[in-house]
């Protein structure tokens, strides 16, 4: 889909939001084809994907998808909590001058894993074993933040 609108039903609302309101933002920096949205206030929450169309929706077969506390999310062939919640991140997607580029890798088997790299154009890469990378206790995911435009 090339827009990305999420439909909620938040703690105990009678209805849904409306299809085509709530606009999921570009997160690309956090991984490819991401989009994110953030609903501040909420524990409970049922949750559909559409395009903004009547006939295009990700809603669990027409049982949505349920959210049960506060956290971040990842719906793609079902619920996944990921990791506590964090602000910063999540307005980051909103911000077009932010300089930080967070890569995340998944390897559950691995101890540690350590990322080298180059970064804004520079030749000089970061010597080996390179940077360490902070395993997530929840879901066994990498992840490194750094502060660059592009690597």
């Amino acid at each position: 889909w090339t827009k990305c609108f999420i439909v909620f039903k938040a703690d105990d609302a009678a209805e849904f939001t409306e299809n085509g309101v709530h606009t999921m933002t570009d997160a690309e920096h956090i991984r490819e084809g991401f989009r994110v949205f953030r609903i501040r206030g909420v524990h409970k929450l049922q949750v559909a994907l559409t395009n903004g169309t009547a006939r295009q929706w990700d809603d669990n077969s027409g049982h949505y998808h349920h959210i049960e506390g506060p956290g971040r999310y990842v719906i793609s062939g079902g619920v996944r909590r990921v990791d506590n919640a964090d602000a910063e991140e999540c307005e980051r997607s909103l911000r077009q001058t932010d300089n930080w580029i967070e890569l995340l890798f998944e390897a559950t088997l691995w101890e540690k894993c350590y990322c080298s790299y180059a970064k804004d154009d520079s030749e000089d890469w970061v010597p080996a074993p390179g940077e360490a990378m902070e395993k997530s206790p929840d879901t066994g995911e990498f992840s490194l933040r750094i502060p660059a435009r592009k690597l």
